[in-house]
């Protein structure tokens, strides 16, 4: 790092020595810092550190030079990687002039890069998967559809639920994804047991295997009667007391996972009418998206449904 001073009257910051080595620009090659970037970097500048100066407010402004000296390159433009970055930080003295230091950032804007660069990489990885399901689920709905209504009725309320399920993207409580499934049916529906957060994406694609049991119980299941209930247990247990071997080794520690138990009383299995897709659909959630298992049993009263996944 290196101090710096802007003189308003001039509109010029000197080179010192200093600042000199620091932003590899010779003294012979340039006396002003700003006149040694190109025109619409220096005036950029100049007009912003004229304004803090007569606002009396502190700056941190970015600039960049490439590793041959006196090659400008814009802040707004991508930087390739072979430029170098400064930020002027400081403040006004009292008496026309800006003061402060100048330090290199070159390390922290690639970082910074490389994360955005990751980051549109993930986002455009998401949609591309997010349209192949929705390609997915229009073409399972409308094979098991029996009318242009059912196919318009389930399509949209697929949509609305991958809708719901994207705009809430973040870490969630499995109890809170439970309960908004549920929403409809909330007078129904006890929810028990040590809640657990999971990240982003398996909050996603859970969402969806929840809506899709929430359909299902709806159309086939408890809900259908006004004696069905539904119960929903949740516990954190550990691989080896689930009987998952394939998440654990004998040289590692037990892994954590969610066991999920969705109950469904108040329906005799000959009550229950056909299943399809939304079977289909959540069992590959389980299995492929979110490396869980899953297990169905039609008791008595009413389907079971047993949900074990890594945490």
């Amino acid at each position: 790092m290196a101090s710096w001073n802007f003189d308003t009257a001039t509109g010029t910051i000197p080179l010192s020595p200093e600042l000199s080595a620091l932003v590899d620009i010779p003294v012979e090659q340039a006396t002003d810092l700003l006149s040694a970037l190109d025109s619409k970097d220096g005036a950029r500048l100049r007009a912003e550190l004229t304004e803090a100066a007569a606002a009396g407010r502190s700056v941190r402004l970015r600039f960049s030079l490439s590793r041959e000296p006196g090659t400008i390159a814009s802040e707004e433009e991508d930087a390739p990687l072979d430029l170098r970055w400064w930020e002027l930080r400081g403040g006004g003295t009292g008496d026309g002039r800006l003061r402060g230091l100048c330090l290199e950032i070159t390390d922290g804007v690639k970082e910074e890069t490389d994360r955005i660069a990751a980051v549109r990489h993930e986002e455009s990885h998401r949609m591309g998967n997010l349209f192949s399901m929705v390609l997915a689920i229009f073409r399972q709905t409308a094979h098991g559809a029996t009318s242009i209504e059912e196919l318009s009725r389930k399509f949209g309320d697929r949509i609305n639920a991958v809708s719901k399920a994207h705009s809430a993207h973040g870490t969630k409580s499995v109890h809170e994804l439970v309960a908004a499934a549920l929403s409809g049916h909330s007078d129904r529906v006890a929810i028990t047991g040590p809640d657990a957060r999971l990240d982003p994406e398996p909050s996603f694609h859970f969402s969806m295997a929840l809506h899709e049991l929430s359909t299902n119980a709806a159309d086939h299941g408890c809900f259908t009667s006004g004696r069905g209930t539904l119960a929903v247990t949740t516990d954190v247990v550990l691989a080896e007391n689930a009987d998952r071997d394939a998440t654990s080794s004998a040289d590692s520690e037990p892994k954590p996972l969610l066991r999920l138990v969705w109950k469904e009383s108040g329906t005799l299995p000959s009550e229950r009418g056909p299943e399809g897709f939304g079977n289909r659909m959540i069992a590959q959630v389980v299995e492929r998206q979110l490396h869980g298992r899953l297990e169905r049993e039609m008791e008595r009263d009413g389907l079971k449904v047993t949900i074990e996944l890594p945490l």
